[in-house]
């Protein structure tokens, strides 16, 4: 039995493919009102994805590194289990839009049904960056774009994705 105590822990999940400036706006948010934050790259096995797990950890932590209180894990596990573990009061997740907010939704319940000492937040997203999803950038990398994917994502993340030969060559 968990006691009355709340932590001032947050998880951010996703499966960052690649990290966007949409989700580091959600971070930095987040992170101004948590003492601790982890960014939590998780696999969902019915995505396939662009990037592996090295690259996709090597971006995010490059995106958090100015981000004192964020730190950057990885499980394949379940997010509500990977949350109790690490203490986190919070599960906080970006909403663009009322797609977002059904499926975040239905997630949301699953984990109050498994962890009901864990809440579930969503933070809207800043309204530019409404259009702005990781499908929307690796369609830009896939087509040479680089130019355009350079505005949605943090700073080096092109360059490790050139360096790890993703794209852009």
């Amino acid at each position: 039995m968990m006691d009355n105590k709340k932590s001032h822990i947050a998880i951010v999940p996703g499966s960052f493919d690649p990290i966007t400036v949409g989700h580091i706006d959600i971070l930095r948010r987040t992170a101004a009102l948590y003492d601790k934050v982890y960014l939590a790259l998780l696999v969902n096995p019915e995505k396939k994805y662009l990037f592996d797990t090295e690259t996709r950890i090597e971006i995010a932590k490059l995106a958090c590194s100015d981000i004192p209180n964020v730190e950057v894990v990885y499980s394949d596990g379940m997010l509500y289990s990977l949350a109790r573990e690490l203490g986190c009061s919070a599960i906080v997740k970006g909403i663009r839009n009322e797609t977002d907010f059904a499926y975040e939704m239905k997630m949301a319940l699953y984990n109050r049904e498994l962890a009901p000492e864990i809440e579930t937040l969503f933070l809207p997203c800043n309204e530019k960056n409404a259009d702005i999803s990781s499908t929307l950038v690796r369609s830009l990398i896939s087509e040479g774009k680089e130019d355009e994917a350079t505005k949605l994502l943090p700073r080096g993340a092109i360059d490790i994705i050139k360096k790890r030969g993703f794209g852009f060559k």
